[in-house]
């Protein structure tokens, strides 16, 4: 595990793999990682279903330092057609109190987000 401290490696930390899961994403904003102190998160991927009629916006937003609505960074909007899945494979790291967020144009799309999460 990579230890970003000025120090050098103590050898001490964790480094967990995790997942979000979301039946149903609405059009309200949705905290699905909410960072801490001393962690790294590293995003492995997001796969989003449409399950609506019609396309739908899926909305993935850095919310910096967690400092809210007004200093959001939409990272990416796709229009998934319905019945289409959304698959982003690109990773993306996080760090500290940063927030990813996610929103939708409708209440239709089921999430899966898979992280790693570093604690030093």
């Amino acid at each position: 595990m990579a230890n970003p401290s000025a120090e050098g490696p103590s050898g001490a930390g964790t480094e967990v793999l995790r997942r979000y899961y979301k039946s149903g994403q609405d059009a309200t904003a949705t905290d699905v990682i909410t960072g801490a102190a001393n962690h790294i998160y590293t995003i492995l991927s997001i796969i989003a279903k449409n399950r609506g009629t019609g396309s739908q916006t899926l909305y993935i937003i850095l919310d910096p330092n967690a400092a809210g609505s007004g200093s959001y960074l939409h990272l990416i909007t796709p229009i998934v057609p319905q019945g289409d899945t959304f698959v982003m494979n690109d990773k993306m790291v996080i760090a500290g109190t940063d927030k990813l967020v996610l929103d939708a144009s409708a209440d239709e799309f089921d999430v899966l987000v898979s992280y790693i999460d570093q604690h030093f």
